[in-house]
């Protein structure tokens, strides 16, 4: 599980504002509390991103040129469940009221949010970190389709080649069970001769010393019977 320090040296919070000029001004406020913020300019950009990161608050303006920001809000917590901040044209009862059931746990003016921001997005983080504390995650290994990736629970990363990649596939589909080595001859497509073995092996034994270099070792063997296992609870 990842400690404090891990969790603020990763991406903690990602703004979304169109206006390239705010969208700066809020970032040089924010980086001055905490860590790890990464600012875009449009809804399409912040789902190709919250594919490929994790982060702990997302900060959002109303009024995105390809999507509301109502609406982006209301899918981030529907599918990642990342607390979210709405930032407001108007600071009215109609809108606070759109942002709540858009799910979002504060909203704001903008033009109040330079100075607001920052000690709110420091509470909101303290609260975040706290819960990560208390709660030991097995199931933080993730393995991403976008660029085969896989994520250790401490947020290293390892990239994959497609057989790599392919293989994990198979045994976090088959988990908790083993997968044999017939499923994953056909899935790799490697014959089932001693040539296919070898193959097998050789993916085994590369994933292995990719693993330890993210600080783990994931993969189990069963000797002699031609099983793969994995050690710990992986999402894909």
């Amino acid at each position: 599980m990842p400690d404090n320090d891990t969790f603020l040296r990763r991406n903690s919070i990602i703004v979304v504002q169109e206006d390239e000029a705010s969208r700066d001004r809020i970032v040089e406020q924010l980086t001055r509390e905490v860590p790890g913020v990464i600012a875009i300019g449009s809804a399409a950009d912040c789902n190709k991103l919250l594919k490929q990161e994790e982060f702990a608050l997302a900060i959002i303006d109303e009024v995105l040129s390809d999507e509301s920001g109502f609406v982006l809000a209301r899918n981030i917590r529907t599918k990642t469940g990342i607390p979210v901040l709405m930032l407001l044209g108007e600071d009215s009862h109609d809108k606070r009221l759109a942002g709540y059931l858009a799910g979002a746990i504060g909203c704001m003016d903008r033009g109040d949010a330079l100075t607001e921001l920052p000690p709110l997005v420091a509470n909101i983080l303290d609260v975040e970190i706290k819960k990560k504390g208390a709660v030991v995650k097995e199931w933080e290994w993730r393995l991403l389709k976008h660029g085969w990736v896989l994520v250790s629970p401490s947020g290293e990363k390892v990239k994959l080649t497609i057989n790599e990649f392919e293989f994990m596939e198979v045994l976090v589909s088959a988990s908790p069970r083993p997968a044999i080595r017939q499923e994953l001859g056909e899935k790799l497509d490697y014959r089932n001769d001693i040539k296919g073995d070898k193959a097998l092996e050789a993916v085994v034994h590369r994933l292995r010393q990719k693993i330890a270099t993210i600080g783990g070792e994931l993969i189990l063997t069963t000797h002699g019977i031609g099983w793969w296992g994995l050690s710990a609870p992986v999402s894909a």
